[in-house]
């Protein structure tokens, strides 16, 4: 293990506090040399991802390359929120584009808002939400993220996935429920695994509804 390695193990992540952020890099890395500054060339690895006219991936011609990135300016998001705004080009098509992509992603879209505590002579706590700039840059990078994924699946490579749990059944239920009350066409369908024994067993709806049908009490 290089010192670098020792270095990193020591704090395993970054750690995000209120006013700061403990990099798991030494501060020369993260907020230097790995760290995109305007007019600055970086060594990088960047994800080629090709679409077709309406927002399809087409995996096959997607690469990844070692290159080198040269910023042309940094920007603010506020600075990108008003220039969308005018429609300024090019981010007036990049959003349009960011927004193709987000049609055919398949995930919860969970808007929440981003609370921070200020510290000072008076404890204070603001929120910022979600913009336009914001929710571009997340689109991209999270079409980066999963064209990687992809790419190393397709050819073979090991890897670690995080693998998120299957949700609780009951819940399930409950949110199919839900939405067919409401008039909502959408059922979500846990996969049914071979050595689940619970898979045949009824539900806590299923029982109770088999109980009341029967005229029994519930208590």
């Amino acid at each position: 293990d290089t010192s670098l390695d020792v270095h990193a193990k020591g704090r395993a992540t970054s750690v995000y506090l209120p006013t700061k952020t403990l990099p798991m890099l030494p501060n020369h890395l993260s907020d230097n040399l790995c760290s995109l500054r305007e007019q600055v060339p970086r060594l990088a690895m960047s994800v080629e991802i090709h679409y077709d006219d309406d927002g399809l991936k087409l995996l096959d011609r997607c690469r990844i390359h070692n290159s080198v990135i040269q910023v042309t300016r940094n920007l603010s998001y506020d600075y990108v929120n008003q220039a969308i705004e005018d429609e300024e080009q090019p981010f007036s098509d990049l959003l349009g584009f960011a927004e193709l992509l987000q049609e055919h992603r398949k995930g919860l879209n969970l808007e929440t808002d981003d609370v921070r505590l200020e510290l000072g002579g008076q404890m204070s706590i603001t929120t910022k939400t979600s913009s336009n700039s914001t929710k571009m840059i997340e689109t991209f990078m999270v079409a980066a993220n999963e064209t990687v994924a992809e790419l190393l699946e397709k050819n073979q490579k090991p890897v670690i996935f995080r693998n998120h749990p299957l949700p609780d059944k009951f819940a399930v239920d409950r949110y199919n429920a839900h939405v067919k009350v409401l008039g909502i066409d959408h059922e979500i369908e846990l996969p049914k695994l071979e050595d689940d024994n619970e898979a045949d067993s009824p539900s806590l709806i299923d029982m109770l509804a088999d109980k009341g049908a029967m005229g029994g009490n519930i208590s």
